[in-house]
């Protein structure tokens, strides 16, 4: 699998995972949409398109789930 496929797969996992922490698509997507301190003002999604980024995204929501933001 080459990094440009990769990182397409890893997106449709970062969403599950939202979708997990917030317990429904449709506010997964719109924590997804919405400008997060944490990441500096940047909405997660906008992050999703570098394997670093989805990392960052991953460590969030793991805080998130843990209760630890």
């Amino acid at each position: 699998m080459g990094v440009k496929s990769q990182c397409v797969a890893n997106v449709d996992s970062v969403i599950e995972h939202a979708v997990d922490v917030f317990g429904d698509k449709e506010e997964a997507l719109r924590w997804l949409g919405t400008p997060v301190r944490a990441l500096s003002g940047a909405t997660p999604i906008s992050r999703l398109s570098t394997l670093d980024g989805q990392r960052e995204v991953r460590v969030l929501l793991a805080r998130l789930e843990h209760g630890v933001l």
